[in-house]
């Protein structure tokens, strides 16, 4: 049995199982399906694994009640296939969603090393600056002493000029 063919059946057979106040030999839906007693196995396993039907009895596997929530999907717009579609898109819709948070999260990681980058240009740039005025600084100092000095030389010769 193919899995369109399961699910088909699984379509055809919540809604039988749903006017079964005390539950329903599962097989008796197999009308226009060639169905082994494997994938009958299969198919009791399937429904209680996702919580549509449950077991009354451990001895007849293939003897279920329906759930709460499988009667709930045997009344949705499309029964079992239409529940599969709509967690198909559902899940296509989450899975969009995270990619996007994902993508947003990694231009936010690009942005953010960018500017860590720039910062860093920046830093170095005021580093530059500032040893380059501070080069400036000395050399304005240098001079200003040699003139200072200079200035005391020209004066210790103008006292000596005015001592004479």
């Amino acid at each position: 049995m193919t899995t369109q063919q399961e699910v088909l059946y699984i379509t055809r057979l919540l809604p039988l199982m749903a006017q079964q106040h005390w539950g329903c030999e599962i097989s008796e839906v197999g009308e226009g399906f060639n169905t082994s007693s494997s994938d009958l196995y299969s198919i009791s396993t399937k429904l209680r694994a996702e919580g549509l039907a449950v077991a009354n009895d451990p001895r007849t596997p293939l003897y279920l009640a329906i759930t709460p929530r499988g009667k709930q999907i045997a009344e949705y717009a499309g029964g079992y296939a239409g529940f599969l579609e709509q967690e198909i898109t559902s899940t296509r819709l989450k899975l969009q969603h995270e990619l996007q948070k994902d993508q947003e999260a990694k231009m936010n990681t690009r942005l953010s090393t960018a500017a860590a980058v720039i910062s860093a240009v920046a830093a170095v740039a005021a580093i530059w600056v500032s040893m380059s005025t501070n080069s400036s600084i000395d050399k304005t100092n240098a001079q200003l002493d040699a003139q200072a000095k200079r200035i005391q030389s020209l004066e210790m010769l103008l006292k000596q000029h005015q001592r004479r």
